[in-house]
């Protein structure tokens, strides 16, 4: 959303003073056109859109830091964090047997020109979710990317 937003609605100037574009697992790749996850790409055609239209890290005055985590291989085994990474890596990208964060493949949340840190024993988030608007249930001893800050604060 970042990337439309600074190439569809911010105004030049405002986009000027944007110096650096950091992105926490955050998925940057379509779903490939010729995969079946095409076909039901999650994101309705959004990372589509921007990537033809803003395709990597396309403003050359802005620092672009992409950082992910290989932390939760996918697989198809008896490990609920397993099982989860390869369903949400194979509706991304087509492929569900690849490392990442639990939920974005590390191969997704790398940006082409943008500097990658990738980081080893992350998890995409810290909390389980509350469906019915309650508070998240925090998942002990879950890291997440700001359990990291030091590995990547340079970015900032």
């Amino acid at each position: 959303m970042a990337r439309a937003w600074l190439g569809e609605v911010a105004d030049e100037d405002v986009r000027r003073r944007c110096e650096r574009y950091v992105s926490l697992g955050t998925p940057h790749l379509a779903p490939p056109e010729d995969s079946i996850v095409s076909k039901v790409d999650q994101t309705r055609g959004l990372l589509k859109y921007v990537n033809d239209r803003w395709p990597g890290a396309h403003w050359d005055d802005i620092k672009y830091t992409c950082i992910a985590s290989k932390g939760v291989a996918g697989e198809l085994k008896l490990n609920l964090d397993s099982i989860l990474g390869y369903v949400s890596y194979f509706a991304l990208i087509g492929d569900g047997g690849v490392e990442g964060d639990g939920i974005t493949p590390v191969k997704a949340a790398l940006l082409e020109g943008a500097e990658s840190i990738v980081l080893d024993d992350v998890y995409h988030a810290d909390v389980l979710p509350n469906p019915i608007g309650r508070r998240n249930t925090k998942l002990i001893g879950c890291m997440w990317y700001a359990d990291k800050v030091d590995d990547w604060a340079n970015a900032l």
